[in-house]
């Protein structure tokens, strides 16, 4: 469970006003290392692009150097949605003429269902789930 408190620090008002969709206020008194620690914490948390989209939205203005690592980290996985989509797309047509059930599991269909958009939530892989009696059928498929 993420702890808002210790990972946002300066800025724990802040976030919690801009995920939960109340008007968020920037702390005046952000320094340097408040504005690191921030974007240290949406790094590990998968937050990056989401936040930046949200502050998009909200018209909220970040400082230039900040704005532009969300903007660099929401591009960098909009590219990565646009690649693994047409990987997934060859893959499901070729399991499809196979005869092979195919599921995906985790963030892709999360990122693709419930947020604003997929690439706003990072992910590295896509989690597949085949029946064990495709296996060898799907390997064959897949390479």
């Amino acid at each position: 469970m993420l702890d808002i408190e210790n990972e946002f620090g300066t800025f724990t008002g802040f976030v919690k006003n801009l995920f939960c969709g109340q008007t968020p206020e920037l702390p005046q008194q952000a320094g340097l290392s408040d504005w690191e620690s921030l974007l240290s914490a949406l790094s590990r948390h998968g937050l990056q692009p989401l936040f930046q989209y949200l502050c998009e939205v909200r018209d909220v203005i970040l400082p230039e150097g900040v704005a532009a690592v969300l903007r660099n980290s929401r591009k960098q996985q909009v590219i990565f949605d646009l690649l693994e989509n047409a990987k997934l797309e060859e893959l499901r047509e070729a399991c499809q003429g196979a005869d092979i059930p195919l599921l995906l599991l985790k963030g892709t269909p999360l990122a693709h269902q419930i947020y604003p958009a997929a690439g706003l939530r990072p992910r590295c892989d896509t989690d597949l789930m085949i029946r064990r009696e495709d296996w060898t059928r799907f390997h064959k498929v897949a390479l």
